[in-house]
């Protein structure tokens, strides 16, 4: 399952596969959606004005990112996202997409632990994640015109690098570096 229907799945309640374990983008199916809020139909518009395949090259070297890996769905009447999924190779999964997901969408989900509502870079933005896969899973949504930037970590069991790096302060740090990147406007 692709990190991309695994983060809808949690909007819409279900559970989530590790990034890690080699999961291909698009090959599984999407989550069905379980919650009134979830059932929205969303624009076919994507956020624009940011590319979670086109990293600037300091992000990458910083947080060590490699084997960028194309991350979409475009479900009629759903949630779409577009982007790609990273790997540190010793520490975490990282997926950093556009998506039509709203801060609100997340907020209104019943499956999600709201971590904390933070700004980042003059945009509101939410870290939240499944309660079964707290410490190992967190995603940040950062409000864009038409959904959000939406950035999914998932650890490693033994990881090296985010020891004593908790997923959603990895997803809090790679937002504060990304989210100044996104074009005025967006």
């Amino acid at each position: 399952m692709d990190r991309g229907a695994v983060v809808r799945m949690v909007v819409v309640g279900g559970a989530i596969s590790a990034l890690l374990g080699g999961c291909s983008s698009g090959s599984e199916g999407d989550a069905q959606p379980s919650s009134p809020a979830a059932t929205t139909t969303q624009e076919s518009v994507l956020p624009t004005g940011f590319d979670g395949c086109s990293l600037p090259q300091s992000v990458i070297d910083a947080e060590e990112l490699r084997n960028p890996k194309k991350d979409d769905g475009w479900t009629t009447g759903r949630n779409k996202w577009l982007g790609c999924g990273w790997i540190q190779p010793r520490g975490y999964g990282a997926t950093i997409t556009v998506s039509t997901i709203t801060i609100q969408q997340v907020k209104a989900s019943a499956d999600n632990t709201i971590g904390e509502e933070l700004t980042v870079s003059n945009r509101p933005a939410i870290t939240y994640y499944p309660p079964a896969q707290a410490g190992k899973w967190c995603s940040i949504n950062v409000e864009m015109k038409n959904g959000s930037m939406e950035i999914g970590i998932n650890v490693q069991p033994k990881p090296e690098r985010s020891i004593g790096r908790h997923p959603c302060d990895i997803a809090k740090d790679l937002a504060s570096m990304l989210a100044p990147t996104i074009q005025p406007g967006s």
